[in-house]
């Protein structure tokens, strides 16, 4: 009786808010998860394995939203179907790695299962900034000696860097995913977000989308019929790095 009269007279507390840490990273996983002072951007990259459950092939991958509204985006998954747990799951456009915000040289994918990892090269606590060495992502015919992704949030403006060492010149292909058309201008590419991406003359932008399953699960949740992806390509690479950025205007 005492407890639900003392509710009567007693404060009620005050919840507790929740301040997110402005840099985390979970080591295991190699995810690295940042947010500018404000707590308006958040960036996001990932190294892990191509065997981790329900696995997309996709160590590298980076993600950038700002007040909650996408920039560089992860599609998820399509509406589940026979080939979903099939030996047919890597030939379904969102399990691929060419539709993710990671890179491919020579034409050549990622491939799925644990022996395709990522490497820590570094995590540094103060400032959020994790590079990783991705080469042991992919098969061995992409040819790669090296491949350092690093990347931070550096206020409101990411900084990425790909620095790359390959066996031979190859065409190398950065990409990344967004969920509205695009423009490009030099060496820039502008989201319609009004967020801008600057990148290495070396590399041109090519700017194409992929159509959800129409009614499908990805078309309910993003409220789209086409998802568009940029293409940052050179012709011939062989030990090169790219400095790219995405900030907003």
């Amino acid at each position: 009786v005492y407890r639900i009269l003392a509710d009567f007279v007693e404060p009620i507390p005050k919840a507790d808010t929740f301040v997110p840490a402005e840099h985390t990273f979970f080591h295991v996983l190699q995810v690295a998860v940042s947010r500018d002072p404000e707590n308006e951007m958040l960036f996001a990259l990932k190294g892990g394995t191509n065997g981790e459950s329900h696995n997309h092939n996709d160590v590298g991958q980076i993600i950038l939203f700002d007040h909650g509204e996408p920039v560089i985006m992860d599609a998820g998954v399509e509406t589940y179907c026979r080939d979903t747990f099939s030996d047919r799951r890597y030939t379904l456009w969102a399990m691929r790695g060419r539709y993710h915000n990671i890179a491919e040289f020579g034409g050549v994918e990622q491939k799925p299962g644990g022996n395709y990892h990522a490497d820590t090269v570094s995590y540094d606590e103060a400032t959020g900034e994790l590079a990783l060495e991705l080469k042991n992502a992919y098969p061995t015919e992409a040819g790669i000696v090296s491949y350092v992704r690093r990347g931070i949030l550096d206020g409101h403006t990411v900084r990425l860097t790909d620095t790359v060492s390959l066996d031979a010149e190859k065409e190398a292909c950065f990409r990344y995913l967004t969920v509205d058309e695009p423009t490009v201008e030099g060496n820039t590419v502008r989201f319609a977000t009004g967020h801008v991406m600057t990148f290495a003359p070396a590399l041109q932008a090519v700017i194409d989308y992929v159509e959800p399953d129409k009614g499908g699960k990805l078309a309910r949740e993003w409220k789209r019929d086409k998802f568009w992806r940029i293409t940052l390509k050179a012709d011939a690479v062989k030990d090169a790095a790219f400095a790219t950025t995405i900030t907003r205007a």
